[in-house]
């Protein structure tokens, strides 16, 4: 997953793991997606490649909104289609 976030903005994933893995600051992840079983499954791969790392799992996007509003976020992991697939 980190690979590939890391092709599509065109940045080395070691480069980005270090700077993040090497911030004096708390690091703070959030996954945001509408599918519960796309979150279950991406929280336990971003703690392994970032142990030191808080990793918050959302599926609305109101949850994410109000807990960055009160902490510092580091990185989000932000499904791009949030929603779209959903029924009105």
């Amino acid at each position: 997953m980190i690979k590939r976030i890391c092709k599509v903005l065109d940045v080395n994933e070691y480069d980005l793991i270090k700077i993040l893995l090497e911030s004096d600051d708390e690091l703070n992840v959030i996954i945001l997606d509408d599918k519960k079983i796309v979150v279950q499954g991406s929280l336990p791969v971003v703690e392994e490649v970032l142990p030191n790392a808080n990793v918050f799992g959302f599926t609305h996007h109101s949850e994410a909104i109000e807990f960055s509003q009160k902490n510092k976020i580091s990185l989000i992991l932000l499904d791009i289609e949030l929603g779209k697939n959903k029924r009105p």
